[in-house]
């Protein structure tokens, strides 16, 4: 069967669970309809929902991050606090602090061709499958505990691929140690 290449395929290889989302085989028409999927997948499933609510406040929950684990690490502030509208600025501690997290992914195969017209560096190649595929995987988060911050959801969406390959061998760095020039490409990170 002839398969039109300007069209991505997603098959779903491993569910977007625990987000009880339907996987079908999408039929996408260019990676800007990957966003929307994205955005369609936060609206589908339970508790990650857009919030589109700008508060002035951040919450003083600086005593659940006091275990040894987060004592490894010395906070520190920006140069300036980031302004978000005309009326809130912010001034958020680095590195993030982060507790009750939930995650799901989903792995899809689509067109080579599609993948590679992503990336943003001719050294950068999709990992390969067979019938001319690539993977694109869909990573949902919900932070549901964030220092100093309102709990937010985010979808990184992402392509597996190898830095200047020598060989192209399918399948096997997703699965390997092996090749050190393995890595993901993160082309859209939607958050709410």
């Amino acid at each position: 069967m002839a398969r039109d290449d300007s069209t991505i395929h997603l098959a779903p290889i491993i569910p977007l669970s625990p987000f009880n989302i339907k996987c079908f085989l999408f039929r996408i028409w260019s990676f800007k309809k990957l966003k929307q999927l994205a955005i369609f997948v936060l609206h589908q499933t339970p508790n990650m929902k857009a919030d589109f609510n700008l508060v002035p406040d951040m919450p003083d929950n600086t005593g659940e991050f006091t275990s040894d684990f987060y004592k490894r690490f010395t906070l520190r502030k920006n140069t300036q606090p980031l302004q978000i509208s005309d009326e809130i600025s912010k001034d958020f501690s680095f590195p993030t602090f982060y507790k009750n997290v939930s995650c799901g992914m989903g792995i899809f195969m689509c067109s080579y061709k599609k993948a590679l017209e992503v990336l943003p560096h001719p050294s950068m190649k999709p990992v390969k499958m067979p019938g001319g595929r690539a993977v694109v995987i869909f990573s949902c988060y919900q932070y549901k505990t964030v220092m100093n911050m309102q709990p937010y959801n985010e979808i990184a969406m992402t392509i597996p691929l190898l830095m200047d390959p020598s060989i192209s061998v399918p399948v096997l760095p997703l699965v390997s140690k092996a090749f050190k020039n393995f890595g993901y490409h993160v082309f859209s990170m939607p958050v709410t």
